[in-house]
């Protein structure tokens, strides 16, 4: 509802949803890791898919210290969906890594940024203006 509602109005719209929903993948697994109870349903991909619905081109950022390896898994394959993955680095799902790029006609719209254990604000800022303001244009 609050993608259809921001799109709909031109205001910001919110969902306020727990678990995220970002390792639910296909069949309850995402990238052979199970999901783990973490989450069943991902609203992540889910939002995407209607947006991309209504609208065409898609941006998803995912920023959390997991991999959303489930919304990676959904989108993988779709050109139309820009997803945008800020995490940490070696931790739960061991997934998310810069050469996931995104699958057959798809590559490029993938972009993982994995971040050092104890990354500060300056790393955090360094990998969105060198690695996600570039992949907009």
């Amino acid at each position: 509802m609050a993608v259809e509602i921001a799109l709909e109005t031109g205001e910001i719209a919110l969902a306020l949803v727990r678990p995220p929903g970002h390792h639910a993948g296909k069949a309850g697994k995402a990238s052979n890791a199970l999901t783990l109870g973490f989450c069943i349903f991902n609203n992540a991909a889910y939002a995407a898919k209607i947006a991309e619905e209504l609208v065409g081109r898609v941006l998803v950022i995912d920023f959390d210290a997991h991999h959303g390896n489930g919304t990676q898994e959904i989108l993988w394959n779709d050109d139309k969906v820009v997803h945008i993955d800020l995490h940490e680095r070696e931790v739960f799902p061991w997934s998310g890594y810069e050469h996931d790029v995104g699958g057959k006609n798809a590559e490029g719209t993938k972009i993982k940024l994995s971040m050092p254990h104890y990354a500060g604000d300056d790393d955090f800022i360094y990998a969105l203006s060198s690695r996600f303001l570039p992949s907009l244009s």
